[in-house]
């Protein structure tokens, strides 16, 4: 039922320009939302005082206006006609520029407005994501999209189904750039995003003159409206960016999580044993690329079924998905070479989708 509403919900012309620009099929609509009748209530306001200031002029006339020199005459009207000029403006322009719609397919998008552009997903060079306020005030974003020709095309909050559409893009964008980025990456190139530039030495701000060499980096994170740079054994953030000024955000964390497991990988050689397909035992527990294995329950957990592994002061809590006993714990007077461990469960949980 819900795949037929999609298929009627999308025009036959979409239909057949898709597989003209090598888009695929069309798969889902991306349609404006209605506009409601307070947002032509502005234009009409404008139309009706535009006729009352010329319907005062000529109502008074003979008695007011008629005694006023040329210039002063049509001042009144004038007025009256740039307000009704305005209020058609703001009635007309919606049909004059129509808002965009956009068309999802196998291959790319359609952005239609009184055109059709076609965006293959391969043609598309940058993303940008926008924190933003939907309808119903609830936190969202808006995309901006380059494609390598240099234009852009917006996709706002008034599109319908718009954070699929933002998922589906960050997907392929993903599925694209990032082998890109880190085939660059390792011929020695310095990669941009925005002020943010990735180079072998480290990670660089070009705005403030500052470079952070892999060893003292911790990790990248996208959380909410800001990208944010750790380092190493420092509480605060190294350095903190707004996400709309960042190109590909999902792209710049996903080239410095490979470039932290390469490091930790050739630094620690349990790392690269745990790569080699060789299970490391830590006293209680033993890590493999398989799980891990808890010794005195005789239970192995696959990775797949792991949501998170945090080591404490006192323990290590193992968090499992879709289990009726979610927690896992065991105390650390139970494990051997805690801070091995630590490392390799931080390289592990870092390359996991």
């Amino acid at each position: 039922m819900s795949q037929s509403l999609v298929e009627q919900a999308i025009p036959r012309d979409i239909y057949q320009y898709a597989p003209q620009q090598q888009l695929g099929t069309p798969q889902v609509a991306c349609e404006p939302r209605k506009a409601s009748m307070f947002s032509r209530l502005p234009g009409i306001i404008c139309v009706l005082i535009g006729c009352l200031l010329i319907a005062i002029f000529f109502f008074l006339y003979d008695s007011i206006f008629s005694w006023w020199p040329i210039w002063q005459q049509t001042l009144l009207p004038g007025i009256g006609i740039a307000w009704i000029a305005a209020g058609l403006w703001l009635l007309l322009a919606p049909l004059l520029y129509p808002p965009a719609r956009v068309f999802i397919c196998s291959d790319g998008l359609i952005y239609a407005t009184r055109k059709k552009e076609p965006v293959p997903w391969e043609l598309i060079m940058g993303l940008w994501k926008v924190p933003a306020i939907n309808q119903t005030n609830n936190a969202a974003y808006t995309y901006t999209i380059r494609r390598v020709d240099g234009k852009t095309f917006e996709l706002g909050t008034e599109l319908s189904n718009l954070a699929q559409l933002g998922e589906r893009l960050e997907d392929e964008v993903m599925h694209r750039l990032l082998p890109r980025a880190i085939a660059t990456y390792k011929t020695g190139a310095p990669l941009y995003f925005g002020d943010v530039a990735v180079m072998p030495q480290g990670i660089s701000i070009r705005h403030g003159n500052k470079l952070l060499n892999w060893d003292e980096v911790e990790n990248v994170t996208l959380k909410d409206a800001t990208v944010r740079i750790h380092r190493k054994d420092d509480s605060r953030d190294w350095e903190t960016m707004n996400i709309a000024d960042i190109p590909n955000a999902s792209v710049l964390k996903g080239v410095v999580d490979y470039i932290l497991r390469e490091h930790a990988r050739n630094q620690h050689p349990h790392i690269t044993a745990f790569n080699e397909g060789t299970a490391i035992c830590f006293g209680g527990l033993s890590i493999s690329r398989q799980g891990i294995e808890l010794h005195d329950n005789q239970l192995r957990l696959p990775w797949g079924e792991i949501a998170g592994v945090g080591i404490g002061e006192n323990e290590v809590i193992i968090h499992a998905k879709g289990k009726v006993q979610e927690w896992y714990t065991l105390p650390l007077w139970r494990l051997s070479d805690t801070p091995r461990l630590q490392e390799l469960v931080e390289y592990i949980m870092r390359g996991k989708p």
